[in-house]
């Protein structure tokens, strides 16, 4: 799969899971990322016990000296 948008590089990925209607996963990257890869982004649906459905998205990066600096981004901003 590819996708873009205004003033971004082009995103390429494919599709590594795919467990309808549980699961579903990705991973891809571009030109900007260490590598080109941005890790794998999980998708993950659980009926909740209140009639509904919990939708849990996790996005693993890669272990890179590189992503330090926006692991320690994230974390100022989650702090807040």
């Amino acid at each position: 799969m590819r996708w873009n948008r205004p003033g971004a590089a082009h995103y390429q990925g494919r599709w590594v899971e795919y467990d309808p209607p549980r699961a579903c996963a990705h991973e891809g990257g571009n030109s900007r990322y260490p590598g080109g890869y941005s890790g794998r982004v999980s998708f993950a649906l659980v009926p909740d016990t209140s009639d509904g459905t919990r939708l849990t998205i996790r996005h693993q990066i890669p272990a890179r000296p590189e992503y330090e600096r926006a692991i320690a981004r994230l974390e100022a901003y989650l702090s807040t």
